[in-house]
């Protein structure tokens, strides 16, 4: 409880502030736009194997679009936790350690939750760190909108799921999102025909 007022009270931004032409940007900064351009440089130096997700340099813009699921994860698994530990583990205020921590705590859950495996054990240590990021989250943003938003309620009811279902690799919707990425990039004058579906089923 202590450290939650503690981290309430220093809610400020922290590397370096940001106030200008944020309309570039689909939401607000936490750190601050140079923090922003480090992490773009750390995305263009990163080598990782060819099974990971590529992180485009327009995500976070609004010229970006959408992201699919995969590249969300490779950024929050991977990229994130690297530039965030290189970025704010040299600062010694509780705000930027927490955020650190923060953020490793989702990477962990999302980590659990995509093996191919899972058991008892590793569902209870998703819940573990979802609960936590949750929890520091609302500490360090305390005006943060999304915590009632309906994908937040699932995430937090995961553990069940992968207690009934098994590994969420047999049962998340990659395939649907990626057939969803297909239809909406075909031109069909709004008249589905067979033309239409056999594009899809052949690309």
């Amino acid at each position: 409880m202590k450290q939650q007022k503690e981290l309430q009270a220093a809610n400020t931004d922290t590397v370096h502030s940001f106030h200008d032409d944020s309309s570039r940007f689909k939401t607000p900064f936490i750190l601050g736009e140079a923090a922003f351009h480090e992490i773009q440089r750390d995305c263009d130096r990163l080598i990782s194997p060819t099974w990971l997700a590529n992180i485009p340099r327009s995500i976070g813009y609004k010229s970006g679009g959408k992201q699919k699921a995969d590249t969300w994860r490779t950024l929050m698994t991977v990229l994130l936790p690297i530039s965030l530990v290189r970025l704010l583990s040299s600062q010694k205020d509780l705000r930027s350690q927490a955020i650190i921590k923060n953020t490793m705590d989702l990477a962990q859950a999302i980590i659990i939750a995509s093996k191919r495996t899972t058991s008892p054990q590793r569902a209870a240590e998703y819940e573990k760190y979802m609960k936590r990021y949750r929890k520091t989250l609302k500490a360090l943003f305390p005006n943060f909108d999304s915590f009632s938003k309906p994908n937040f309620h699932l995430a937090l009811h995961l553990s069940a799921l992968l207690l009934r279902f098994g590994p969420a690799h047999g049962w998340w919707c990659y395939g649907f999102e990626r057939l969803i990425g297909l239809l909406t990039r075909l031109g069909t004058n709004n008249k589905l025909g067979k033309d239409v579906l056999k594009s899809c089923y052949c690309s």
